[in-house]
C-alpha cells in the first residue's frame, strides 16, 4: 500500500480554499486516486462539538486558540491519521498555520507578546499533529477578500465587523508562511484572485498524480 498524502491549503476565509479543495478532489477520485477532504477548526469530534458552542458564544478570546488546537489533535488522531494509514490523499482545508496566525495577530491586538507555534511545533515532532508535505498558502487583497465575506452567510462575521482584525490575520500569514520556506518546508504561495493560479493548480494536481 502507497503511504498517504497530507496536502495543506492554507489562507485567510473567503479566499477560495473550499472551492479549490473540492475541485481537486473531483480531479483526483476521476483519476482514481484515493482522496478525502477534510476541514479543520472546530470539527465534528466530541472535542469540536463541545467547545463550538463555547467559542461561539464568547467575544474573540486568546483562550479560544487553545479550543481549536485541542480539536485539531483529536481531528488528526481520529480523522486525518487513519486516512494516511490508508493511503489516501488528504485535502485537508485548513490546519495548524490558521491557528499560528489567528493566535498571533489576536495577542498583538491586546499587547501581549505570545506563540503557540512553539506549541503546534513539539505537538508535530511526537506524532500529535501530522506533518504536511506540502502547504498551498492561498492569498488575495484584503478589498477581495473583504467583497468575498459580505456576501457569506455570516459565518465570518469577526471579519466583516473588525477589518484591523483582518489585515492582521493577513499580515501574520505572510510572516508564517516566510518563516515555513526558510525553515525548508515546502510551502507553494498563489494568488487567487489572478488567472494564473488556475494552470499552477491545474500544473500541481497533475504532478501529484504522476507520483501516486
Amino acid at each position: 500500500m502507497k503511504k498517504g498524502r497530507l496536502i495543506v491549503l492554507e489562507g485567510m476565509s473567503g479566499v477560495g480554499k473550499t472551492t479549490l479543495a473540492r475541485n481537486w478532489v473531483k480531479t483526483l477520485t476521476d483519476r482514481g486516486v484515493p482522496v478525502i477532504y477534510l476541514h479543520g477548526a472546530l470539527s465534528d469530534t466530541p472535542v469540536g462539538q463541545r467547545f463550538k458552542e463555547v467559542v461561539q458564544s464568547r467575544k474573540l478570546e486568546l483562550t479560544s486558540t487553545y479550543y481549536y488546537l485541542a480539536d485539531l489533535v483529536q481531528f488528526t488522531q481520529s480523522h486525518i491519521q487513519p486516512m494516511l494509514k490508508r493511503g489516501y490523499v488528504v485535502i485537508q482545508d485548513r490546519y495548524v498555520d490558521s491557528i499560528i496566525s489567528f493566535h498571533r495577530a489576536l495577542t498583538k491586538m491586546n499587547g501581549i507578546i505570545e506563540d503557540i507555534k512553539p506549541v503546534v511545533d513539539l505537538y508535530t515532532e511526537v506524532g500529535l499533529l501530522a506533518r504536511p508535505e506540502a502547504t498551498i498558502w492561498c492569498y488575495a487583497s484584503d478589498k477581495v477578500i473583504q467583497s468575498r465575506l459580505n456576501s457569506d452567510d455570516g459565518a465570518h462575521r469577526k471579519y466583516i465587523k473588525n477589518p484591523h482584525l483582518l489585515r492582521s490575520v493577513s499580515e501574520e500569514f505572510a510572516l508564517l508562511m516566510d518563516e515555513r520556506i526558510q525553515d525548508g518546508e515546502t510551502i507553494h504561495t498563489v494568488k487567487m484572485d489572478q488567472v494564473q493560479h488556475l494552470s499552477f493548480m491545474e500544473r500541481f494536481i497533475f504532478d501529484l498524480c504522476e507520483t501516486l
